[in-house]
């Protein structure tokens, strides 16, 4: 007899055990998803009210196996497929899809199912369904979605300081073919950035705060030699250049002859684009970790590629808008030297140092609003 009523104590600890182990309230949510900022909020609050109550979170955008235990809640709860989203709270029989314009039924069905136990979900459950996101993070990063954080990541301030950096080096180049070559390579150089960033690679670098650091020192340079420069053209005198030693210049000059050759514009440009790659939008980390996951770099390699030629544009329009407007003061120079190759040189020299006063007035603004963007 005390035999019996010794097993039937155990099965009872092991029957509580295993109700107190099951999940009381179950939360689905994504890194980057929308939808699920009030939710995310309200979720922080819940085990400090219920500290007794088992929570789990489950974060789907960043990992897929958590996006497999969501598919087994809905089918368990029998979720209709167009209704399937994220935010998604799971409380005994009743399931919370989307973020809810109140939340007062959501905190009563909470403190009844608490109260009163969470085990035994139902198949029968009801459900309460707000406007939601979509729970595979592949519907988050079409190509619309991606079209905009691309336009988006273009315009932030590492971007345009790569930008600076590159009208600076185009400015320095006065035959338009080579600087027509040049500038191929430098946004050569940056759409590999780019590429592999998608997929993964300079992770670290783009999560620091090294972005905000260069477009402040770019912003700072940028007004610098723009004030030297506009400073040299109207007092005709090289101000900074008449300063330094002959063996100076020659140093100086050695370096900068350097970067306009292929192989320094390709380091220019790898060097400045990966300095340019932090502050970027929700859709591109979104497409970062999704090409992270094994088995999914195919499906994510044309956005990944369709990215990273979109986020040139600027860069691309800047270059054909510099050629084209070399081309003009070519023919320009040509038609005012009446034949001449000395006057074509003499007029060359001079549109290019107004085309280039105009440059370096265009950066000195944007160097002024890099500091304070």
């Amino acid at each position: 007899m005390k035999h019996k009523l010794l097993l039937t104590v155990l099965l009872a600890l092991v029957l509580v055990s295993s109700v107190a182990a099951e999940s009381c309230i179950t939360y689905f949510h994504g890194e980057e998803c929308e939808q699920c900022d009030q939710l995310n909020t309200f979720m922080e609050g819940l085990e400090q009210k219920y500290p007794d109550a088992e929570i789990q979170t489950y974060e789907v955008y960043h990992d897929l196996r958590n996006k497999d235990v969501l598919t087994e809640f809905f089918d368990r709860y029998n979720v209709p497929e167009s209704t399937r989203g994220i935010p998604a709270i799971f409380v005994k029989d009743v399931y919370f899809i989307g973020n809810q314009s109140s939340l007062d039924l959501l905190k009563e069905q909470i403190d009844t199912k608490v109260r009163t136990g969470c085990a035994g979900k139902s198949t029968e459950a009801v459900g309460v369904i707000g406007e939601s996101s979509p729970y595979d993070v592949l519907e988050t990063i079409s190509f619309g979605p991606l079209t905009a954080a691309a336009f988006r990541d273009s315009v932030r301030a590492p971007m345009i300081s790569l930008l600076v950096i590159f009208l600076f080096f185009l400015a320095v180049k006065r035959n338009k073919e080579q600087m027509a070559r040049r500038a191929s390579v430098f946004i050569a150089a940056v759409f590999i950035v780019n590429l592999l960033f998608s997929f993964g690679i300079f992770v670290g670098i783009a999560a620091s705060s090294v972005g905000t650091f260069f477009s402040k020192i770019v912003g700072i340079l940028a007004i610098i030699v723009s004030v030297l420069y506009i400073h040299s053209f109207i007092s005709k005198r090289k101000v900074f250049w008449s300063r330094l030693s002959k063996e100076g210049q020659a140093r100086l000059m050695a370096k900068v002859t350097f970067f306009l050759t292929p192989v320094g514009a390709f380091i220019l440009g790898l060097a400045a684009g990966i300095l340019s790659l932090s502050i970027r939008s929700t859709t591109t980390v979104s497409l970062q970790h999704v090409a992270n996951q094994r088995g999914l770099e195919l499906a994510v390699f044309p956005l990944a590629l369709y990215y990273s030629i979109l986020i040139l544009w600027l860069l691309t329009l800047s270059a054909y808008l510099m050629f084209f407007i070399k081309e003009k003061v070519e023919e320009r120079a040509k038609s005012k030297s009446k034949g001449s190759d000395f006057d074509v040189g003499r007029w060359m020299e001079h549109h290019h140092k107004i085309l280039n006063v105009v440059v370096q007035v265009l950066l000195l603004g944007i160097g002024i609003g890099l500091l304070f963007v």
